[in-house]
């Protein structure tokens, strides 16, 4: 069977020259550098999908969202690269902090198995 699936998920610092610059695997307390959530779609045929794509990407403290992030329609062939700009975000210590990726057809119907939630970690 035909699969939709995130191969990965990364954070990239911004950077106003040439887009991306330095992966982050984790923030200190207080506030970040404007960053990327960079998102790796894969699909496991050579067929294009007819239906197109949006992202959601969240950022989650504590159970609640502190921010989020949607993409425009994008199309999928073998693979696609979609990132998602976080801008102005503080951390404390004490937040649980998590980044939560939803995947939706152009309908807004979930992808679940095209969505990916992972631990964001403060020091």
């Amino acid at each position: 069977m035909d699969r939709l699936k995130l191969q990965y998920s990364l954070i990239c610092q911004k950077d106003e020259r040439s887009g991306f610059k330095n992966i982050i695997h984790g923030f200190t307390a207080g506030r970040a550098p404007n960053f990327y959530v960079v998102n790796k779609w894969v699909w496991d045929t050579n067929d294009e999908l007819i239906d197109g794509f949006f992202q959601v990407t969240e950022l989650i403290r504590d159970g609640e969202i502190v921010s989020s992030s949607q993409s425009d329609l994008f199309m999928i062939k073998l693979a696609h690269t979609h990132h998602n700009l976080f801008a102005g975000i503080s951390f404390t210590k004490e937040g649980n902090y998590r980044i939560r990726v939803n995947l939706f057809d152009q309908q807004g119907s979930l992808i679940e198995e095209g969505s990916l939630e992972y631990p964001l970690f403060i020091a």
